[in-house]
């Protein structure tokens, strides 16, 4: 964890992009490291769970809602860009952990399901270490295994298609790059466990304890933003991810409201809609879970 500067040098001469901002001039210091003591936390926590995990709770576990997803709550301009690679930054320096993904849906194509830019990442990393390590031609059991689990999770794709014409899924198999004729996934649970099962070899495969997924300016798009967090209450509850969201509380608010009452043909009360709101946001993202930046005004 880095040391607070002494003093922080806003250069209003200098036209800094956020990679080219540090610590030393970053107005949200105490709220990076509030954060990483949250999320070294979950850490501490989740180590202390497993090593008491039971091998026939296995189905259980993803029905456990594990604390490992954390909101950078803040307005346009707020600096939430900047603040989320600074903090990455400092994660990383953890040899235990790796980037898997960092999704801005706004650079999406439209046709494509945020879900399967995580899984192509993970294919991506696993293949160069398998690369790197000369192994092509003699595949460990582990890589089998993990090809194996990749091709039984391609099959349950096709319950994330926004178009139902099967012709649509083919940009799935090309990119993927396995033979149809895997068998689909029943229900979404399927598709969750066959997705933490892939996570369990790759961790192995690479040597890694956590996979960071972070998600920046989800709320500018209602249509991805909606299903950012449905992605992420349905799919990233493997303890071994640790889920990064930016983005304005009140749009995801917003987005969760204006879903759930489509999902009930408008026929819900306001006073009901929003409880259920703010219970869908409070569970996906626990309070002490919840870092507000403010503007440089406020910080004054």
């Amino acid at each position: 964890m880095s040391s607070p500067p002494n003093k922080i040098i806003i250069d209003l001469t200098k036209d800094l992009l956020p990679h080219q901002i540090d610590d030393t001039n970053l107005i949200h210091f105490s709220e990076k490291d509030d954060l990483i003591k949250a999320i070294d936390k979950y850490i501490t926590n989740k180590n202390d769970t497993s090593n008491n995990d039971n091998s026939q709770l296995d189905d259980l576990r993803l029905l456990d809602i594990r604390h490992n997803k954390f909101l950078i709550d803040g307005t346009r301009g707020s600096g939430k860009t900047t603040f989320t690679r600074l903090l990455i930054k400092d994660l990383l320096k953890d040899t235990g952990k790796t980037l898997l993904a960092w999704v801005d849906p706004t650079m999406i194509e439209t046709r494509e399901h945020i879900f399967f830019s995580l899984i192509q990442s993970l294919k991506t990393k696993v293949e160069k270490k398998i690369e790197g390590s000369n192994d092509w031609d003699n595949p460990s059991k582990d890589y089998e295994q993990w090809r194996n689990q990749l091709k039984r999770l391609a099959g349950g794709l096709s319950l994330l298609q926004r178009d139902k014409d099967e012709d649509k899924l083919k940009h799935y198999d090309a990119l993927i790059n396995l033979d149809r004729g895997t068998s689909k996934a029943q229900s979404g649970s399927d598709l969750a466990k066959d997705f933490y099962e892939l996570l369990e070899i790759s961790a192995k495969i690479l040597g890694n304890n956590y996979f960071i997924i972070a998600f920046d300016d989800a709320d500018m798009n209602s249509q991805y933003g909606w299903e950012i967090l449905e992605l992420i209450r349905k799919y990233l509850n493997n303890p071994k991810i640790i889920t990064i969201i930016a983005g304005d509380l009140e749009l995801y608010t917003s987005i969760v409201k204006y879903n759930l009452s489509k999902q009930q043909n408008n026929y819900i009360e306001d006073q009901k809609l929003e409880v259920s709101a703010e219970e869908y946001i409070l569970k996906l993202f626990p309070s002490k879970n919840r870092i507000k930046l403010s503007g440089l005004k406020s910080t004054s």
